[in-house]
């Protein structure tokens, strides 16, 4: 019984790495920048992915360390800490949702898409109105931005954040059912 769980242990590490190093590679690899701080990109998605595979802790973890480590290696260091803020109450979300609400690891393959989905739209949604308004208060208040210059940034990350919102929800949508049954398969899952 014991090692059991001490598989399962080194699985779930082993995944939120996986999800952390994913998330930062896509971020770092696959992004377009539409200004200085903000970009389009898919990381998010291996949040969400990472918040239905491993829960809401560990997947919102795993997400939130990989983009903020992203952001510190892209020379956004002064973004950092909203990232990781962010990022862990959308990785939080998606996994309540998921597990929560709508019990994933009960339902069957039909089912779980949906609510892999329906996860994702409520976790990438709250990132929508978060990512903006959050990042307006922080450019003011703690980086010392003038009113205006935040007010037009928090545009342009609702703009982009929308986007990634899109091609995110789109990403998870392909990439759940395979990973899920390549897990499946490989006894690597840890529920």
């Amino acid at each position: 019984m014991e090692q059991g769980n001490s598989r399962k242990k080194i699985i779930r590490i082993t995944q939120a790495a996986l999800v952390a190093a994913l998330s930062f590679v896509v971020f770092e690899f696959i992004r377009i920048p539409v200004s200085e701080t903000t970009s389009i990109h898919l990381g998010n998605a291996f949040v969400v992915l990472g918040a239905l595979l491993l829960g809401p802790l560990w997947g919102g973890l795993a997400g939130a360390v990989g983009l903020t480590l992203a952001d510190l290696l892209a020379g956004l260091a002064l973004s950092a800490p909203k990232t990781f803020i962010l990022k862990f109450i959308m990785g939080l979300a998606a996994g309540l949702v998921s597990e929560k609400c709508l019990h994933i690891r009960e339902a069957g393959q039909k089912s779980q898409l949906k609510i892999a989905l329906i996860s994702s739209a409520v976790a990438l949604g709250l990132n929508v109105i978060l990512d903006p308004v959050v990042g307006y208060f922080y450019k003011m208040y703690i980086l010392g931005q003038p009113q205006e210059l935040a007010a037009t940034l928090a545009k342009i990350s609702s703009i982009a954040t929308l986007i990634n919102a899109a091609a995110c929800a789109a990403v998870v949508t392909l990439l759940w059912p395979l990973l899920f049954r390549a897990l499946r398969k490989a006894n690597l899952l840890t529920w």
